[in-house]
């Protein structure tokens, strides 16, 4: 490698994608003072690119168009110092923990980090003429090509959202359209299948299972063969507009055989995380969600990832040390029993189970069992408290049982006659009850 490549400049963080993950990514990140650098592809935007009205993201209670809110969405991300490439990566090496290289045909560029935020993208049919009349009659994006069929004769392949929001915006310019399905059943949300079959010019044709797309004269869409799903029976509709909406595959060539995915390609992550399998390296949005595949859930993980990289570039560190917080090492030496403070692990034993231990730093209010038999701050100081709850490790309060739990909870005549007492402004003679707690012999008064 020459010493140009060397030299060369590492980012912090790199986002392949611009959808609506890749851009809360781009939005978060920038905000950490982390510069991103977005590849936001040619088809910037993702699938809302090809949306019309979106109703259900929140803050727009009127809707929005899906191209407004991604223009939005960029805007904002680039207002605190996004970098945008409108351009697709060709290919990536990933590390496990080490420098990410991305390709942009031979120029390479480095980072910390790389998320991964490719969506997904339509699913084919795979049959013959798909390809062939692309751009002739046959679409797969409704939104964009549905306004060239004004008085035609159109099928919408398909039974699920995509196919009942392509057959009402199509149905707006089209004369007559039919929504083809190989079940009679549609899997679509009641709301999405009511309001599409409530157009005057939409009918349905079912069970039927598309076996080709056939050409007229003119070389453009002239009709579609078809068979019957339960009987096997063929028949040619006529239509000069076919539109394909069966679903999106995931778009995750480009790290195949580097990262791990599922067996239809959709990229695995660590449960409750965008982490992969590779140190540095974090996937969110369609590209890895194949359950919701929601604007809004893509701009979750979107966010998720940003905080996991943020993370993984700037460790957490401790608020006393300002070294990188770790966790000390657990102690099985009964604590002493002083008022006030507690050593760095604490211990309880309750009868009929095992010894727990609390490991330092101590907390306000720790579950140490699985009966939620919990340790409380008792410390009267403000600040001291205000340090238990960032880790004091011990030093600075004492942490106690609740009295509900403790001894003085079974001796209510002896708290009684002692608050009798405070009242009268007499001292009581009688002892204060005492319990046995994880931090020695501490009063039950608070």
């Amino acid at each position: 490698m020459s010493e140009s490549s060397e030299q060369q400049k590492v980012e912090d963080v790199i986002i392949v994608g611009g959808g609506p993950a890749g851009y809360t990514a781009a939005l978060y990140t920038a905000r950490a003072n982390l510069e991103p650098l977005v590849f936001e592809g040619f088809r910037w935007g993702g699938q809302l690119q090809n949306t019309t009205d979106v109703e259900n993201y929140p803050g727009y209670p009127e809707g929005i168009m899906g191209p407004e809110m991604m223009s939005r969405f960029r805007a904002q991300a680039e207002r605190f110092g996004t970098r945008f490439v409108t351009d697709d990566v060709d290919r990536v090496e990933l590390s496990d923990g080490g420098v990410q290289k991305v390709f942009l045909g031979e120029e390479e560029y480095r980072a910390k980090t790389v998320i991964l935020a490719m969506g997904a993208e339509p699913k084919r049919l795979g049959i013959p003429g798909e390809m062939e009349l692309g751009g002739r009659g046959v679409s797969t994006c409704g939104v964009c090509d549905g306004a060239f069929f004004k008085g035609h004769r159109v099928l919408v392949i398909g039974g699920g959202d995509s196919a009942m929001e392509d057959a009402t915006f199509i149905s707006k310019f089209a004369d007559e359209l039919t929504i083809v399905n190989r079940r009679d059943e549609f899997r679509a949300s009641k709301i999405m299948r009511d309001r599409a079959l409530a157009v005057e010019n939409i009918d349905t044709l079912t069970p039927y299972v598309p076996l080709e797309f056939v050409a007229g004269e003119d070389g453009k869409l002239a009709k579609v063969r078809m068979r019957r799903a339960d009987t096997g029976e063929e028949t040619e509709v006529e239509a000069t507009g076919a539109f394909v909406a069966i679903g999106h595959v995931p778009r995750s060539e480009v790290v195949a055989g580097q990262v791990a995915t599922d067996e239809d390609g959709y990229i695995k992550t660590e449960p409750g995380s965008t982490r992969t399998n590779l140190a540095g390296v974090f996937a969110v949005g369609d590209v890895v969600d194949h359950t919701y595949r929601q604007a809004v859930t893509a701009a979750g993980t979107g966010c998720m990832g940003a905080l996991d990289a943020t993370c993984a570039i700037r460790p957490p560190r401790s608020r006393h040390t300002g070294s990188p917080a770790a966790s000390p090492p657990r102690s099985r030496s009964r604590p002493a029993a002083r008022a006030g403070a507690l050593a760095p692990a604490h211990s309880y034993r309750r009868p009929g189970t095992q010894k727990r231990y609390l490991p330092a730093p101590c907390r306000l209010s720790v579950h140490i069992s699985t009966r939620s038999s919990t340790w409380t701050c008792q410390t009267r100081s403000r600040a001291a408290r205000s340090a238990c709850s960032s880790g004091c490790a011990g030093s600075t309060c004492g942490c106690v049982r609740p009295a509900a739990t403790s001894a003085a909870a079974t001796t209510p005549r002896a708290s009684t006659r002692r608050r009798t007492s405070s009242r009268s402004g007499t001292r009581s003679s009688a002892p204060p009850s005492r319990a046995r707690t994880g931090a020695g012999a501490t009063s039950t008064k608070r």
